[in-house]
């Protein structure tokens, strides 16, 4: 699947001057620790005033974004770790790995390979068991997708 395409102008565009400059700022002093294009989502940490990483997730909608998401405080739509990330994408795509989308990775599991990963995934991240806790619970109470 190829990288979405996206320019400066478009980063300016959605992150406004003065954010996209503080993205780029932040893509050249190498603060884009880890970028990974899963088809259409881009994860990607980013180094910030915190001791760990901003994890930024980006869709794509074909060419275009779709929602983007970061674990920092700021409100607007697209912030200045979501600008840097865009900015690995646009100006060294290279540096961003291609993975498999996560859902046809676990479609080639059997379902005994799944429950010990989840288990094992909980053991290490307990905030991973109490969601899923919360979501099995759900399944009980409503017949939704999560």
């Amino acid at each position: 699947m190829p990288l979405p395409q996206i320019s400066e102008v478009d980063i300016k565009r959605l992150a406004g001057q003065t954010i996209a400059e503080r993205g780029r700022r932040y893509y050249r002093d190498g603060q884009v620790v880890d970028a990974v294009l899963r088809g259409d989502l881009l994860h990607a940490q980013v180094r910030g005033s915190e001791y760990d990483p901003y994890q930024v997730s980006i869709r794509f909608a074909g060419t275009r974004l779709a929602s983007a998401v970061c674990s920092c405080p700021y409100d607007g739509a697209v912030c200045k770790h979501m600008a840097a990330a865009l900015f690995v994408l646009a100006l060294q795509p290279d540096a961003v790995e291609e993975r498999p989308p996560l859902n046809a990775t676990l479609d080639e599991l059997s379902a005994d390979q799944l429950r010990a990963l989840l288990l094992d995934v909980a053991a290490q991240h307990p905030d991973v068991a109490d969601l899923l806790d919360g979501r099995i619970s759900r399944l009980d109470s409503d017949d939704s997708d999560w």
